[in-house]
């Protein structure tokens, strides 16, 4: 009994991977940094938004187009379209109920001008 639980694991966690995978949100691009703003170094240019849908709350869109779902983004960070930069990690394992990104955890963040 104990091998069928760990067969259904591994093909649960696949399906969620291929589900999270397969569509891309192109209408929400984030707008690039401005010409006269240099990037800062070690840290990525992203935007914070609000997205409450699919168990989510705040999320940050990077230029690239990834999604990142930050876990204790602190309340002064916790403006619609506001431009941050950002030095995260990705955790191993994480888990999350929210479907549109991948979880993070915030390094450092500070408010682009």
């Amino acid at each position: 009994m104990n091998k069928h639980k760990h067969i259904l694991f591994i093909f649960f966690a696949f399906a969620c991977i291929f589900i999270t995978s397969c569509g891309k949100h192109t209408s929400m691009r984030v707008t690039p940094v401005a010409v006269d703003e240099p990037a800062k170094p070690g840290f990525t240019a992203g935007t914070v938004k609000s997205y409450a849908l699919d168990g989510c709350t705040w999320m940050i869109f990077l230029e690239n187009g990834t999604i990142l779902q930050p876990s204790g983004l602190t309340p002064e960070f916790q403006q619609n379209e506001l431009k941050v930069w950002i030095k995260y990690t990705v955790p191993k394992d994480a888990m999350s109920i929210c479907m549109a990104g991948q979880p993070v955890n915030i390094t450092a963040i500070e408010i682009r001008k």
